[in-house]
């Protein structure tokens, strides 16, 4: 009769044993899907986010910033053409951007800002 108990209660336990094993694999799943999904995401955004070209280091935003419309500046108007045509999707991006309504009203008061990088 002992024997009978203890086959039925190792039953028991090992029944138990299993839903958690299974419970806990479910979860592990879950948050193995997780991981894989927020990598992807990672990567998605590494590849399709554009990048400002560089010249020796300095992005193009900064040698614009020295960029004197006389033809004054030939070695910004170096970089940029040694750049190539990898500069025109920022530049355009550059030409769509607007000011925001508070960076209008200080411009309109005399106040110019430059952002450093």
């Amino acid at each position: 009769m002992n024997q009978r108990l203890d086959t039925s209660a190792t039953l028991s336990n090992s029944t138990i044993n299993l839903r958690y094993t299974a419970a806990m694999r479910k979860r592990v799943q879950i948050a193995l899907a997780f991981l894989l999904v927020a990598i992807a995401g990672v990567i998605a955004w590494q590849v399709l986010h554009l990048r400002e070209p560089a010249y020796q280091g300095k992005r193009l935003s900064v040698w614009l910033q020295n960029y004197s419309p006389d033809g004054d500046s030939p070695e910004v108007d170096d970089a940029v053409r040694t750049m190539g045509t990898n500069v025109i999707p920022t530049l355009l991006g550059m030409l769509r951007a607007e000011d925001s309504k508070l960076r209008q009203i200080l411009a309109a008061l005399g106040f110019h800002y430059t952002a450093t990088c």
